[in-house]
């Protein structure tokens, strides 16, 4: 523990990487919720009597797409964190056997 104390003593900056990472996931998000909003609108719309709105049916093709993207989505977001993971341990590891 006294190492890791050292490190964060004398990498003090180390500590913005977190909030960093989070900044760049906003935009990521934001896009991830504007594009759902599009891919919900691309079904085909359904009537049904008594009802004041119309059914989006989704096909087969919409529904790999939203899934795709998902899956998209959560990589970069995974991806986004990978990296200031790695920043953190590669600064950690220069530091530690730099002497």
């Amino acid at each position: 523990m006294g190492a890791a104390g050292e490190f964060v003593a004398m990498n003090s900056r180390i500590a913005i990487l977190p909030p960093i990472a989070y900044l760049f996931c906003i935009p990521v998000f934001m896009w991830f919720i504007y594009t759902n909003i599009f891919l919900y609108s691309l079904g085909t719309p359904t009537f049904k009597d008594k009802d004041m709105f119309a059914t989006l049916e989704p096909s087969k093709q919409e529904n790999i797409i939203f899934w795709l993207f998902l899956f998209g989505f959560f990589w970069m977001i995974a991806f986004i964190i990978a990296i200031q993971q790695f920043t953190i341990a590669c600064t950690a590891c220069l530091w530690y056997y730099s002497g």
